[in-house]
C-alpha cells in the first residue's frame, strides 16, 4: 500500500490509530528512523482512561534534552502504513514538538519490513 507524503515540508507525518479492543483513536505521528521506540504524548492516551492496566513498566529514554525515566503502555493493537502490530508497547512521553503531532512512529514499529521513502513522487510504502 501506497502512501503519500509532501517532500517538502520538515518530516513525514502518517496517520495511525490504536484499539482498545472497544474503541479506535486516530493518531498523527511524525515517521522517525532516528526515534528506536514509538513514542506517544500522555494527551493522546487519554482516551484509555486509567492506563494502569495496560502498564509495561518503565523505560529510560535519551531526548534532545537529556535522559528521562517514563513508561510505556502495552497497547491492544497499533495500525499504520498498513500494518497492524498488536499486543505493542509504546513509550508515554510528551515529545514537546511545535508540530500538531500525536508522537513519533520509531524503529520498533518498522522492524521487520522493508521501508521505502521516494522524494520525487512523494510516496512511501511499509513492505
Amino acid at each position: 500500500m501506497t502512501f503519500e507524503f509532501d517532500p517538502a515540508a520538515s518530516s513525514i507525518q502518517v496517520k495511525a490509530a490504536y484499539s482498545t479492543g472497544s474503541y479506535i483513536r486516530i493518531l498523527n505521528l511524525v515517521l522517525d528512523t532516528g526515534a528506536t521506540q514509538t513514542v506517544i504524548n500522555p494527551k493522546a492516551l487519554s482516551f484509555l482512561g486509567d492506563v494502569s492496566g495496560y502498564m509495561a513498566g518503565a523505560y529510560e529514554v535519551e531526548t534532545a534534552n537529556g535522559r528521562v525515566t517514563t513508561f510505556g503502555v502495552r497497547l491492544p493493537a497499533l495500525f499504520a502504513l498498513g500494518q497492524m502490530r498488536e499486543d505493542f508497547v509504546v513509550i508515554v512521553h510528551d515529545i514537546g514538538s511545535s508540530l500538531p503531532v500525536d508522537g513519533v512512529l520509531g524503529l520498533d514499529f518498522l522492524r521487520g519490513h522493508r521501508l521505502c521513502l521516494d522524494f520525487v513522487r512523494g510516496e512511501l510504502e511499509l513492505l
